[in-house]
């Protein structure tokens, strides 16, 4: 499901706001997350969907490192707000990274950014030693095919 430049604006600042409304009524005093939607505010006027990506990535990141029960009130109140689309980033990016390393080939920078992101999250957590390193090999594969080309 691939969302037009609009609805993925719409939802971006929707996802926003949930973790927004969430994280100030826990820790009003923190005039962060105040300005950061001053950011994710201007960036939906100017229609800056590449800005708003980088949001979307980092709100990805925050709910990962957030306690168990922030996790799970957050999910659950972003299923609410959106619905199917709540979590559409990571289904295409995990749908891209089962793929490629179905294929065994990176064929795009952004499969080779999914991976590496991939392999970034993993990186020091032992059970997942044996997907790091076959992510690494498809990384340099990918690194070296395109440094050939040059």
């Amino acid at each position: 499901m691939k969302l037009n430049k609009e609805d993925e604006i719409n939802r971006i600042h929707r996802k926003f706001m949930v973790f927004y409304t969430y994280l100030m009524a826990k820790y009003s005093d923190i005039p962060f997350y105040d300005q950061m939607k001053e950011v994710v505010e201007d960036a939906v006027a100017k229609k800056n969907l590449r800005g708003l990506r980088y949001v979307d990535k980092d709100l990805s990141g925050w709910l990962k490192e957030m306690e168990t029960d922030d996790v799970a009130q957050i999910q659950l109140l972003l299923q609410q707000e959106l619905g199917d689309e709540a979590f559409i980033v990571e289904k295409i990016s995990q749908e891209i990274l089962n793929r490629v390393v179905e294929k065994g080939v990176i064929k795009s920078k952004a499969e080779y950014e999914v991976l590496s992101q991939q392999a970034e999250e993993i990186d020091g957590d032992d059970s997942k030693k044996d997907e790091l390193h076959t992510l690494n090999l498809l990384l340099v594969a990918f690194h070296n095919s395109m440094a050939s080309r040059k």
